[in-house]
């Protein structure tokens, strides 16, 4: 992306595995540096994605159709997020609530 004097606003690159899937995208814009990695199940499911800016990551689970179900948010290494997928709804717990989704989920 240019800026209005031509100069390069903005940078992104894509690097892909031999089976087309997107494992690195990295983001230069205004001197600031940003990559996500992707990691993928056997079946081609995103497992994880790690985000180097925010240094977040995301783990999901999925059903036996191959629709997540759960998706974990982690910021500098603690859970802060878990977002929960049921049929027409989405529910998102946040850090202050993971202690009562995880009792529940033992039950």
């Amino acid at each position: 992306m240019y800026s209005k004097n031509a100069t390069v606003k903005e940078t992104k690159r894509y690097i892909y595995r031999e089976d087309g899937f997107l494992i690195q995208k990295t983001k230069i814009a205004n001197g600031k540096k940003g990559s996500n990695y992707f990691q993928y199940d056997d079946f081609g499911n995103l497992t994880k994605k790690i985000t180097t800016r925010e240094t977040n990551s995301y783990t999901y689970e999925y059903d036996k159709h191959n629709n997540w179900l759960k998706r974990s948010k982690y910021k500098g290494g603690q859970l802060k997020t878990i977002t929960i997928r049921e049929t027409g709804q989405t529910h998102t717990f946040y850090s202050k609530k993971l202690e009562l989704l995880n009792l529940r989920q033992t039950i």
